[in-house]
């Protein structure tokens, strides 16, 4: 089984559960719409592909988080990103909050609980081709699964 998804904008980071005056905890409301979005998108890919729920088998995931570069750059390092399609990123946020949240959404979704994740791998990139936008790739052990 292989899925392969692409949610548009900008991905956000698992943030912290906030807590109200009365002691509940909340996920913040940006966390659980980008989530939200990535359980849609994979209910589309799922429902494309014509497959059902992983319910017991090792899965692995690929993540890729494209961002724009900032207007700030010089002309130089945009010209890098242009020529090189992608570049590294590595400011903010942190990329295990960020796969925290692609899990998150997808649990219960692609997958009967995130502890079938077996592998996963994920990159924060800059990208002018790609925008801001999060590309998921999820296959089973025994499908081979690797592109950018």
């Amino acid at each position: 089984m292989r899925i392969e998804f692409t949610a548009p904008g900008v991905a956000v980071p698992k943030a912290r559960p906030r807590f109200t005056r009365s002691g509940r905890t909340y996920t913040p409301a940006k966390t659980q719409a980008f989530e939200k979005q990535i359980a849609l998108m994979a209910r589309q890919a799922m429902a494309d592909a014509g497959v059902r729920r992983i319910e017991s088998s090792a899965v692995s995931v690929l993540a890729y988080f494209y961002y724009t570069p900032p207007q700030s750059w010089t002309k130089r390092r945009k010209q890098e990103v242009v020529e090189k399609i992608t570049v590294p990123k590595t400011t903010k946020p942190d990329i295990d909050n960020l796969k925290k949240a692609v899990l998150d959404g997808m649990n219960g979704v692609v997958f009967a609980d995130d502890a079938l994740v077996s592998r996963i791998s994920a990159e924060k990139l800059y990208s002018y081709e790609f925008g801001n936008s999060t590309k998921i790739i999820v296959y089973t052990e025994d499908d081979q699964g690797t592109a950018k």
